[in-house]
């Protein structure tokens, strides 16, 4: 009788408190667990560099491993000092490979220059002196001369606007060249995993900064809002399993710059936020579940006076460590 009673009490005492709440330990878990799945799900990851079966694989991860075969054989083609037989590994890889994709009919702008890479090689091997493709040579002048720009001006004149001129709309193109300049970031084997979700509309604008929490006061001003992501499918290792957001960061880093060498105003916005919240994104926008967000990148035009926080920088000095 009295162990019916303790069990009627505790049964009451659960029913009025509700579920104990997750502890933080509980919720970081649960976090990293969401990412695990992701990448489980998403990645076409194995213990070393190399893919599993490319006839196992996605047309999306059978696409990046195209990509990071032909990248080998670029990296050994650039070298002036090279082994007899370089690459043979990457190469049979890569037309088994292209040999999986034509099987499929995947026919990309990344096959078919990874098809014209593979010749090159296979020709370089032989002596030929056909044009290759893959590599070619630069001279010190030419870089010299086309990065002789104020560098130190244009890096310090660069803020996070939070007063855009709405009345100036950003075109679309202006937009593209940015991107198209950007492109130019390093990425791991030339997967270049970026993908850039521009919010135009006012409900896309809406939905994205809605979820966002750090544009209160001026978010609406902007012309556009940019979401940077990176796609778990282009990546093949485990050691890769926190890659997607180091390469979001430095496409979003590019991006801001080219933006701001195209004259327009950007306020980078983070997206630290757990997987429900960007779970949400991805559904009001229709994004894939396979792309880790990086950032949102508020854009504008520049009206004719700009307030911006002084935000003082640490010295070289405070930031280097000699080894």
């Amino acid at each position: 009788m009295l162990r019916r009673a303790l069990r009627y009490l505790r049964h009451r005492f659960r029913s009025l408190v509700g579920p104990p709440q997750p502890t933080c330990e509980d919720r970081l878990r649960q976090e990293y667990l969401c990412d695990y799945s992701l990448f489980h799900d998403y990645a076409a990851f194995s213990s070393g560099t190399l893919y599993r079966s490319a006839t196992g694989l996605s047309d999306a991860n059978l696409e990046a491993l195209i990509s990071i075969e032909y990248h080998r054989l670029e990296k050994g083609l650039s070298h002036v000092q090279r082994r007899a037989s370089f690459g043979a590994d990457a190469a049979q890889r890569l037309e088994d490979a292209l040999g999986e994709a034509h099987a499929r009919g995947l026919g990309t702008p990344i096959t078919a220059y990874a098809g014209e890479v593979l010749a090159s090689y296979q020709r370089e091997l032989k002596g030929s002196d056909a044009p290759t493709v893959g590599w070619r040579t630069l001279t010190r002048d030419n870089v010299l001369s086309a990065s002789s720009i104020d560098a130190r001006a244009f890096f310090t004149s660069r803020h996070s606007i939070r007063c855009f001129d709405p009345s100036q709309p950003v075109s679309i193109d202006r937009i593209r060249e940015s991107i198209s300049l950007a492109s130019h970031t390093p990425s791991v084997c030339n997967r270049q995993t970026w993908r850039v979700l521009i919010c135009q509309s006012d409900q896309a604008k809406q939905a994205a900064l809605a979820l966002q929490n750090g544009n209160q006061g001026f978010g609406h001003l902007a012309s556009h809002v940019l979401i940077v992501a990176s796609d778990r499918s282009c990546f093949a290792s485990i050691g890769e399993r926190n890659q997607p957001w180091i390469e979001g960061g430095l496409f979003a880093m590019s991006l801001v710059y080219a933006l701001h060498a195209q004259g327009l105003g950007t306020c980078c916005l983070n997206w630290s936020v757990d997987n429900q919240r960007d779970a949400e994104l991805k559904k009001a926008l229709n994004i894939p579940a396979s792309y880790a967000i990086a950032m949102m990148i508020a854009v504008g035009s520049l009206p004719p006076e700009i307030a911006v926080a002084e935000s003082r920088r640490l010295v070289a000095d405070d930031l280097m460590e000699l080894r």
